[in-house]
């Protein structure tokens, strides 16, 4: 399977392609009834997805990819955020027994894998043991400047960066420090100093460090927002003042970047496939189709809203509204989401998974 699919996300349009294009008119919240049902056909689709012997995704990374095991803790944890209870569910006791089976070796897994955990109703002592022990490796494999990357980095000195990953790691430290698992401060204060040193001029960030293809993009500066907002919940008096100031003056750089190049494009508009351009405009449901980078935008997007680092975007746009009506409008008949070339396979289960995430966490809070 694919190393990283970041690398398939096409350069879109110039900025200005869009400056000319009408506004969408607002639409109106999805009645919850709606939304309840939308997450309700999205797991029995995600069942599905979870193969009736081994528990594990039936399209998974294969064994001796870094990433084996990611897809089935994506399914796993939108399945416990639908409701589906461990304790009552044959298919989740198998799927959570041969997720704790792999081995702790990638930070991406490790990261997905904690989110998973952290969610499931009624956590025996087994899987809580994995949690804790998770936790513990996690905040270990980082750099000493607090990077992350595709493998663990404990111990090294290691200043590129990885932005992907460590957005998975602040997102995954943050669920689980919500349940009363403990996160040293420590963590928190190399997390923002490791966001704060990847930051771009313009306040934007990138993937990766480097990679002269890609630009800052807004899945990635949300993930900056969420990881110094994060970081500055969990400072206490301990804490430096200045990198306390410098995490501030970070987060308000990032929220007016992100501010000012938002725009919600044209609906069913032959300029969605150019979702993954550097300022690309969003949401639309239609171009959630070729890349994860999309798809975790939708998780994102919702944790800039529950984080309470932004109530609107750009002209005083509610995306959270918008892509909440759209995802209730857009499902499958199956009740995935997606349906383009890409997203027929493996996309198809990261977006459906992606938009319960978005979903139970905006409209169910």
């Amino acid at each position: 399977m694919f190393k990283w699919s970041f690398v398939l996300v096409a350069i879109g349009m110039s900025p200005m392609a869009w400056a000319d294009e009408p506004l969408l008119s607002p639409r109106k919240p999805p009645e919850r009834a709606k939304i309840r049902k939308a997450l309700a056909d999205a797991r029995h689709f995600l069942i599905r997805q979870l193969d009736d012997k081994t528990g594990r995704s039936v399209l998974e990374y294969d064994l001796d990819s870094s990433r084996h095991g990611i897809e089935t803790a994506l399914v796993l944890r939108a399945l416990s955020l639908t409701g589906e209870r461990y304790d009552q569910s044959p298919t989740l006791r198998r799927g959570y027994v041969w997720l704790i089976g792999r081995p702790r070796e990638s930070p991406e897994l490790v990261a997905l894998r904690i989110a998973a955990l952290a969610d499931v109703s009624s956590i025996d002592e087994l899987l809580y043991q994995c949690l804790a022990a998770d936790v513990a490796w996690l905040i270990k494999a980082g750099s000493e400047e607090g990077n992350y990357s595709t493998d663990s980095l404990a111990g090294q000195s290691q200043l590129s960066y990885h932005n992907p990953i460590s957005d998975l790691v602040t997102d995954a430290l943050d669920v689980v420090a919500r349940q009363d698992v403990l996160v040293p401060r420590e963590f928190w204060e190399r997390n923002a100093r490791a966001w704060v040193r990847s930051q771009l001029t313009a306040g934007g960030w990138k993937a990766l460090e480097g990679w002269s293809g890609y630009q800052a993009n807004f899945t990635m500066t949300a993930a900056g927002i969420c990881g110094l907002q994060t970081s500055l919940k969990h400072f206490d008096d301990q804490t430096d003042a200045d990198l306390r100031r410098r995490a501030k003056e970070s987060l308000d750089l990032a929220t007016r970047w992100l501010d000012e190049q938002f725009a919600l494009p044209m609906r069913g508009s032959a300029r969605d496939d150019c979702y993954a351009s550097h300022r690309f405009p969003g949401p639309s449901i239609d171009s959630f189709d070729s890349c994860e980078l999309q798809n975790r935008w939708l998780v994102n997007l919702g944790r800039l809203k529950t984080s309470g680092a932004l109530a609107r975007l750009g002209h005083g746009d509610d995306p959270w509204t918008e892509l909440s009506a759209q995802l209730v409008a857009n499902q499958n008949d199956d009740g995935s989401w997606g349906g383009g070339t890409w997203s027929g396979g493996i996309f198809r289960i990261q977006l459906t998974a992606s938009g319960v995430v978005y979903l139970a966490s905006v409209t169910l809070e």
